[in-house]
């Protein structure tokens, strides 16, 4: 439903989505929230999705409108941190998701602020919730595997 909704724009990794904006194309508010959603019902039916492109697309997407409101920084500085930020949070995994959006953005000379984004966001996230990600995702498999 929400693939439709955005015009196929939520549909499989949204590798070329996330380029766009880092080009700055937004796609908008609405590409976050169908995102967003699209990501959690897949999630809560336990249909494989992934995690990773999934967040770093919401991440992106929430990158590119934060970036209208600090128009003193650098766009695709705000859009590489927020993709870093959401990553971290998720995944619990800040020099990971530091490394991983770095390497892909070509983005290396940001190393220490983007160090200092993903521990922020790892932090608050413990304080949101305190089992990571894929802890909950195999708990709650083992938990259905043990049903049947």
């Amino acid at each position: 439903m929400t693939n439709y909704l955005s015009a196929g724009k939520i549909a499989g990794s949204v590798h070329a989505e996330v380029l766009q904006i880092l080009n700055n194309k937004a796609l908008g508010l609405d590409f976050v929230v169908m995102k967003y959603f699209a990501t959690l019902s897949s999630f809560v039916s336990t249909i494989p999705g992934g995690v990773f492109m999934p967040s770093i697309s919401i991440g992106a997407g929430l990158g590119s409108e934060v970036a209208n409101f600090y128009t003193q920084i650098n766009t695709q500085v705000v859009i590489i941190m927020a993709m870093i930020g959401y990553l971290s949070a998720v995944i619990r995994a800040p020099l990971t998701s530091t490394f991983v959006i770095l390497e892909m953005t070509l983005s290396l000379h940001l190393l220490l602020p983007g160090l200092l984004v993903a521990f922020i966001a790892n932090f608050i996230s413990k304080q949101i919730y305190q089992q990571p990600i894929y802890e909950a995702l195999a708990d709650n498999y083992l938990k259905l595997t043990k049903k049947a």
